[in-house]
Parts: C-alpha cells; structure tokens; sequence
C-alpha cells in the first residue's frame, strides 16, 4: 500500500505541476500553428493536397497525421492532458482558497500601526461606545448585506464584507477552459465534415468525406437544392449567395431554409454551411457531320450522327458508329512534331464484314478514300459541342457534437474573468473604544476604488455622529503599494 501511495503521490505532483501544464501549452500551441500552416485534408478542395505538396511531402504528412490536424488523436490527447491538469491543480489548490472565503473575522483583535489593513483610518469621540457603535452598523449597513456586530472587552466590532466567492472565479476559468477543450476532444473524436455539391432540382443522400477523398458517407436523409442564387453589387461584383434547401426525411419534409454564407441549414446535428458558388454545364449536346460517299458515282450525302448511335450506310450495305472524339492527335515524325488535328473514331462494318475501328481526320478531307478503299468513301466534316449553363451549390457538411459543451465552457470562461477583475473580495471594519473609533479595510482587487467609498463613510461617520465637519481632524493611511495616494491629512 505504501508502493503505491507514493505512486500515487509522485503521478499528482507530476500531473500538478505548472512545467507541465506550460509544456502542453507550449505543444498545444505549435500543434495549432502547424494546423493553420499546413493545408488540412477537410477544408482542401478535390485535387488541391496534389497540386500544392509533391508525393513525398503529402506522404510524410498524412502519415503523421498533418493533414488532419485537430481530428489527429494526439492533437486530441494533448486537450485531454491540458484538462486534466487543470484539474488536478483546481483541486490541489482548493484548501487556500477555501480558507480565504472563511478566514473573515469579525472582531479586529490586531489594532496597531504596523498590524493594520492597507487603509485606516482613527476618529477621536466622547460617546457611549455601545450606541455609536450600533449607530455606525446602520451606516455600514447601508453600503453592506448583513453587518456583523460583536461587543468584546467594552468596545463594539463592526464588520462586513462583500464578494467573499470572488476568489471562486479562478474555478469558474478553469471549470470554462475544461468544457472548452472537452467539447473539442468530442468534435475531434465524433464529428465530420464533408462536401456536397447540388444544382437547382437535384437531391443528395449521402456527402463526400473530406478526410478520405472520394468517400461517400450516407446522410440518413435526403438533402434538396430548390434553387441557388448569386446577389451582385452595382459593378458586377459578387456581394452574396444563397442556396435554398429543404430536408426531406421518411417521405416528408421536416426542414426547409435559404442559407446564405455564417447561416447555416441545421437538422440532427448536422449544418449544411454555404461555402461555395459557381456554375456548371447541364444538357450537354454534342453534333457530328459525316459525308459518306460513293466512289463510283461520285455522289455524297450527309449524316448528322452522334456518340454511340449506329447508322446504316446507304443501300444497306452496313453501319458505322462514332465511338471517340479528338480534339487534335499529334503525329511524331523522325523526332518532329506535326498536329493532325481533329478526329473521330469510327466503328465500321460493310457488308457484313467484321467491324473495325478506323479514324477520320477533318484537315485531310481524302485520308479514308487513299487508305481504306472501301465500299463508301468517308469524311470527317464538323464537330459541335454545346451544353446548357446552371448554377451549382457548394455545401459544407459538418457535425459538430461537441459545440455546445464548448459554447457553455466559453460563457463560464467569460463569466469566471469578468468576475475575477471587476468583483473583488472587500473586507471592512470598525472598532469603537471608549473614546476612539477606528476603521480598517482591505481589498484583494481595485484597492483605489473601495479606499474612495471608505473614505466617504468615515467623513460621514464624521460629520453626522462625532459632528466633526473638519475633515482635517480625520487621520486616514494608505500603504498601498502604488495608484491612488491621496490621505486626507491629521
């Protein structure tokens, strides 16, 4: 047992320690920097990893998990390290800040010069210490929940504070700093993102993982681009797009939205982000010409064909078929280079023989009647190519679970620093003896600020119960150690 109690020791002074906490900092840091340097797999467009880093370096990369960076399981293990640290040392430090909330004392028992708070202040009186005393609590009481009065050894302790959790706002930080890196290690372990492309009409039911290219992932419903639009300033210039989507889910549609860029499309969990634009062709139409001539007659007519459509030569003496199409094919002659320009690939078949492929070039009009020699002399006329244009949305398709857990962890980080700064932890007190009341106080935060309000009550202790409107016969110190100096002088 006592092995591994010291084990147990040793792991929480190490877990504990602020050189390790600094060095998960330090390699959080450089993990993040290489992430923001390095192109990521999910944000790359298809084709993008290739152009921009050779085969090696792409190799080297994905290999140690560069290219995916804040889904990578160490950039995930070292958020969870962080987190435990900070717990580990919010827990370790949990005994003094609990003993400073409870550490308040209402009776003053140290009343020397060298003993007292940072500000005080002494007020000569010849009342009755116990009715000026309760006097003074209605005053304090105006300016503090709850005052504390306590009769000791013939003089009355007034005492009061405010704020006394504001040294909690340290836990509140690091309970905020844990939730955030908490929801990042849940995105980074269950969440994904991916791309979608849709036109206006057409559906999707599964989206592209972005880490591994060409992955088809299912969505578990289906996706619908009922139109897609580009807004322009005055010059033409693109100012906004938008995509209007609907989700159909068991046969219904269960959510519909125009995005637009930051306004995303949510349903389960997943956002649908519009993230790009542009346009795409759509009923494509292509026209190929062929003359087919008779080398005996010297008569010619004109077919008007397409890809993969059989035609029947004249008098049925067999068929031809366009299968390929070049927009040049470059000849290598004796080391020279000479472009034989546009050509179709025929499928042909006369008279019942085998088909065989042969190619027509539209710059050489007699090519097919020099060298085949066939029943029917062909030639190559036109090619024409023509297609539609239509607009095409890029969508983004993200999960991210653990965004809510990281937003909460964000406003507790916010609340924890605000009242951190501006909330600090103030402590007052007065002793009234027989024929002296003194006033202490103290702040952990803004000592300036709380010595301008002390100094207001005591001239008010001043001039409404000891009717001294002299403020010159009030001995106030300050041993601050630097700002507001302004002590009222004796």
């Amino acid at each position: 047992m006592k092995f591994l109690d010291q084990i147990a020791e040793r792991l929480w002074s190490f877990f504990s320690s602020l050189k390790l906490a600094l060095g998960i900092f330090i390699t959080l840091a450089v993990s993040t920097l290489a992430g923001s340097i390095v192109l990521q797999r999910p944000i790359a467009e298809p084709g993008q990893l290739e152009r921009v880093y050779s085969a090696t370096t792409l190799h080297w990369l994905d290999l140690f998990g560069l290219l995916d960076v804040f889904h990578s399981w160490w950039y995930v293990l070292q958020l969870a390290l962080l987190a435990l640290t900070l717990t580990v040392v919010s827990i370790d430090m949990w005994p003094r800040f609990r003993a400073r909330i409870r550490s308040f004392r209402s009776v003053l028992e140290a009343t020397g010069e060298g003993e007292l708070p940072e500000m005080h202040a002494r007020l000569n009186h010849a009342q009755d210490p116990r009715s000026l005393g309760f006097k003074i609590a209605g005053l304090v009481g105006k300016r503090f929940r709850r005052p504390v009065v306590t009769e000791k050894d013939g003089k009355v302790h007034v005492a009061a504070q405010s704020a006394k959790y504001a040294h909690l706002g340290v836990y509140v930080i690091h309970t905020g700093i844990v939730l955030i890196l908490i929801g990042g290690m849940i995105t980074g372990m269950k969440g994904f993102e991916g791309m979608i492309q849709l036109s206006p009409g057409e559906k999707a039911t599964a989206y592209f993982d972005r880490k591994i290219e060409g992955k088809r992932v299912p969505l578990g419903f289906e996706i619908r681009c009922l139109g897609a639009r580009m807004e322009k300033y005055p010059d033409g210039a693109p100012k906004a797009y938008f995509s209007d989507l609907e989700i159909v889910d068991g046969g219904k549609v269960v959510a519909s939205k125009t995005i637009k860029v930051n306004d995303p499309l949510s349903y389960q969990g997943i956002y649908f982000y519009q993230a790009t634009f542009g346009q795409t062709a759509a009923n494509e139409r292509t026209s190929i010409a062929l003359e087919v001539q008779d080398p005996k007659t010297k008569r010619s007519k004109v077919l008007a064909t397409d890809f993969n459509k059989v035609e029947t030569l004249p008098n049925g003496k067999g068929t031809l078929e366009v299968v390929d199409y070049a927009q040049n094919i470059p000849l290598d002659v004796e080391g020279h280079r000479k472009d034989l320009g546009e050509a179709v690939k025929i499928k042909l078949s006369e008279n019942g023989e085998t088909p065989r492929v042969i190619w027509l070039f539209k710059n050489f009009p007699n090519f097919d009647a020099e060298m085949r020699k066939g029943v029917y002399n062909l030639v190559f006329k036109n090619f024409v190519y023509d297609y539609d244009t239509v607009p095409v949305t890029g969508l983004q398709v993200a999960r991210n679970p653990g965004i809510n857990v990281t937003w909460f962890g964000a406003a507790l980080l916010m609340a924890g620093l605000l009242s951190t700064f501006l909330i600090p932890h103030r402590r007052l007190w007065i002793v009234v003896s027989k024929d002296e009341v003194l006033v202490a106080a103290a702040s952990h935060r803004h000592p300036e600020s709380f010595g301008r309000k002390v100094k207001k009550l005591v001239k008010e202790i001043s001039a409404e119960l000891l009717s001294q409107k002299d403020p010159k016969k009030v001995a106030w110190s300050e041993k601050l150690s630097g700002g507001f100096h302004d002590p009222v002088p004796a």
